[in-house]
């Protein structure tokens, strides 16, 4: 089974020779075929916040009134190309822009002309052709962006603005961590740490300070998950190769279990309602995804049931459906989604979002729902993981079906969104 599971060997990636550009909607219309004219520049218009542009999402904050546009050559983000301002809703529109491949990276502010507070950001990827107009929608998040990463020669874990510019490391540490879980509230990350001879549940605030070590069970203590009102962590403890769910609240209080015995279990995830938990149940040669109630009692749904592989769930904002990695005719994973009756019956149907040559591994969603956070490598990664965006539409996104978060030359993981903090203001950036 092709994922990244603690005591197995990562998995190779297989790579993709060429380059597969897909056709898309997503505001990538508007630019013909055909090889651009020598040296000659192209007009890039950016929509930001247009009606039925790019899905702009209910989480950018109303006070923001102006954006900052920053266009990179791709892969290059320390460049600034052409850069210009305009205002929300509306469009910006720049000249003379080079041909090529571009990233275009979107700061939204609480000021005009791009003054104040960043509110939110955007990122999207466009291929500018020479003598023409270039559209782009941007799609912007208030959210921050968590994730593990080697960048810096160990996994730790980072965070960012949604963009994946600007990252402030978190942790800093001889030792591992792993699968991090934001709150709902916006104020706190729980995530694995092994600082001995297994992992345990530590807890630290959104901005990296105050690291608290919350379960420390015998055996390995792994991918915790919160309860809609962020009182409550969820996880996994595997004890020598018998495995149970294990809950209790931040204050130490209400603590419960549930026994799988040898029945490997992992990836846990909360559903929005508070009623059940999501995990992939590795029995009986296969893996699916399965869920149980969050009291930890009842039994276990299965929700797929078959002999492919399903891990990484995660659950769309108003529970109707889960998203997960599923592995397609070839065994390669790809991002697909749950839906249909998903409790009590377990009918669900399932449909498959991709079908790129490469793993996609599902992080989070972000929390207007619209886009997936997921971890590849690819033909152009090199071989490293990456972080990707990818639409829980299913429509392709912008030229590709996808738009591309990080560039690193070492490997970054489990991305997962933190939320604005609740009943809060701005959502400035470090």
């Amino acid at each position: 089974m092709k994922e990244f599971r603690l005591g197995f060997a990562v998995a190779a990636v297989a790579l993709c020779v060429g380059a597969a550009f897909f056709s898309g909607c997503g505001g990538s219309g508007g630019v013909s075929s055909g090889p651009p004219p020598s040296g000659v520049g192209g007009t890039l218009r950016v929509a930001i916040g247009l009606p039925g542009g790019g899905g702009q999402g209910r989480w950018i904050p109303p006070e923001a009134q102006s954006a900052k546009v920053m266009v990179h050559p791709e892969g290059d983000l320390s460049t600034i190309q052409v850069s210009g301002t305009g205002s929300i809703p509306g469009e910006v529109v720049l000249s003379n822009v080079s041909a090529g491949p571009k990233d275009v990276r979107v700061w939204a502010y609480d000021g005009p002309g791009a003054t104040g507070n960043s509110v939110a950001q955007g990122v999207a990827q466009v291929r500018v052709l020479g003598g023409r107009d270039n559209n782009v929608d941007v799609m912007l998040q208030a959210a921050r962006l968590i994730f593990l990463s080697s960048r810096d020669g160990n996994y730790e874990l980072y965070r960012a603005g949604p963009d994946g510019r600007y990252f402030t490391r978190l942790t800093n540490n001889a030792f591992l961590e792993w699968s991090p879980a934001t709150s709902p509230d916006g104020l706190k990350i729980a995530y694995a740490a092994n600082p001995g001879a297994s992992y345990e549940i530590r807890t630290m605030t959104a901005t990296g300070g105050s690291i608290t070590t919350f379960a420390d069970l015998t055996g390995d203590d792994l991918y915790p998950t919160w309860s809609p009102d962020s009182k409550t962590i969820a996880w996994i403890n595997n004890n020598g190769g018998t495995y149970s769910i294990q809950k209790k609240n931040l204050n130490g209080t209400g603590a419960a279990s549930m026994p799988f015995g040898s029945t490997d279990i992992s990836e846990l995830a909360w559903s929005p309602d508070g009623t059940r938990l999501a995990l992939a149940y590795h029995g009986a040669g296969s893996s699916d995804i399965a869920v149980v109630q969050s009291s930890l009692g009842g039994s276990v749904t299965n929700l797929t049931n078959d002999s492919v592989a399903q891990s990484y769930p995660t659950w769309s904002p108003d529970g109707s459906n889960i998203y997960c990695s599923s592995a397609d005719s070839n065994g390669t994973l790809q991002l697909a989604r749950l839906w249909g009756n998903l409790w009590p019956s377990g009918s669900a149907g399932i449909s498959l979002l991709t079908n790129e040559p490469w793993d996609h591994y599902v992080g989070g969603l972000s929390p207007d729902g619209e886009l997936v956070a997921c971890w590849a490598g690819n033909w152009f990664t090199g071989g490293n993981w990456n972080l990707f965006y990818y639409p829980a539409s299913g429509a392709p996104l912008g030229e590709r079906g996808y738009i591309r978060v990080t560039y690193t030359t070492q490997s970054d993981w489990y991305p997962t969104f933190l939320p604005p903090t609740k009943g809060g203001g701005s959502v400035g950036y470090e």
